[in-house]
């Protein structure tokens, strides 16, 4: 579901992460085709001034891409997909462009340090949910908490949170794939949409009609498919982070959580069209001050499925997110784009199903001294 009572924090704005409330695990259920599926989530909001939950929605910085990708079911090969066998849309959004790779803008260092915080607070909340007694109102799969110890062990506790960002990767003299510490870092992330195949919609993308006018507009006209030319374009996009996702990520991944972000609007203006101004964002954000929660919460929408099941499956050969640079004072002056850039990877695999998650040894008490998620370097 896509925000309805929206925080907007501005690239320029400053965010309290105090405001940050993350609710206990809950189990979610769902029946496909007589298959019980099972999965694991916490909703995620700020604290609003008037006992809402706001939705909290980061803007980011201005990139260029090369247009949208569709998320298709699990397996299918390449050959057989097409606009009919949609699950979603997708964006590979550039954390830096390829100017500014080694020298990132304020902006660019700004939305790499919100994406890792947000992890933290991830590694936070699995704290001090594995601390509490598992009961109807706190369900953390063991998977999850197995995973946790196997990072503690290794003195590396934010490495069991899957990372919102990552290099590509490239294959080295032996075959083995090794991340491209030259290319930029990159993010997918899923635009916010509803249903499937030939029902599939999405009304996060605007884009100019034939009179410049930003106006809603279906993602399948500016798709890459097989064949055809890619849609480069540059965004202005808004993020929601709507929820964790607990539970296992694969049979050899590390990570047991995860952040779900979604694209909830996306202005998109292709290479080959004038500028036009934008004509829409979400409202500026309020000043917020400490309030009661109310615990009442809404149901969930039958068709917000988690997006670990009938996607293409999750990348797990990621590597460790390197530590933030240093903010810089002045945004540097960006250099002319080249005439051609390099067309980034095919997207990385999703998440495998989370109810076959291993049985293991009892889930043990985990010391919060232990568990401070690594911090940035200034």
């Amino acid at each position: 579901m896509p925000a309805n009572n929206p925080l907007f924090i501005g690239i320029d704005n400053d965010f309290d992460w105090n405001r940050v409330v993350v609710e206990k695990p809950r189990e979610n259920n769902y029946d496909k085709g007589g298959t019980p599926i099972t999965w694991f989530t916490s909703k995620v909001y700020a604290k609003g001034d008037n006992g809402e939950k706001l939705d909290i929605c980061f803007q980011l910085p201005t990139q260029n891409i090369f247009g949208i990708s569709g998320v298709y079911p699990m397996g299918m090969e390449e050959t057989e997909r097409g606009i009919d066998n949609l699950d979603g849309f997708q964006i590979c959004y550039p954390i830096t462009s390829y100017q500014t790779i080694n020298t990132p803008t304020a902006k660019e260092q700004k939305i790499r340090k919100i994406f890792d915080l947000i992890r933290n607070k991830v590694l936070e909340s699995l704290v001090e949910f594995a601390d509490l007694p598992d009961d109807e109102e706190n369900k953390l799969p063991q998977a999850t908490v197995n995973n946790y110890y196997g990072a503690e062990r290794k003195k590396d506790p934010i490495s069991s949170v899957k990372p919102l960002y990552t290099h590509a990767f490239t294959t080295d003299k032996t075959g083995k794939k090794v991340p491209d510490l030259t290319k930029n870092l990159r993010s997918y992330i899923k635009l916010d949409s509803k249903g499937k195949g030939k029902d599939l919609e999405c009304k996060a993308l605007l884009a100019p009609n034939n009179n410049g006018e930003f106006v809603i507009a279906d993602p399948r006209k500016f798709m890459n498919l097989p064949g055809q030319n890619n849609h480069r374009g540059d965004i202005n996009a808004v993020m929601y982070w709507k929820e964790i996702f607990w539970g296992s990520h694969g049979p050899k991944s590390p990570y047991g959580a995860s952040a779900k972000v979604l694209i909830d609007e996306l202005d998109y203006t292709p290479t080959n069209m004038k500028f036009t101004e934008r004509k829409r964002m979400l409202p500026t954000p309020p000043n917020i001050t400490p309030i009661t929660i109310n615990e009442d919460d809404d149901l969930e929408d039958e068709n917000d499925y988690p997006d670990n099941f009938d996607s293409e499956p999750v990348n797990d050969d990621q590597i460790n997110v390197q530590n933030l640079m240093g903010n810089q004072t002045e945004e540097p002056e960006e250099p002319e784009e080249p005439e051609e850039l390099e067309e980034p990877d095919e997207e990385p695999e999703e998440l495998e199903e989370p109810d076959k998650e291993p049985e293991e040894k009892p889930k043990k008490k985990i010391s919060k001294k232990k568990t401070v998620a690594k911090k940035s370097k200034k």
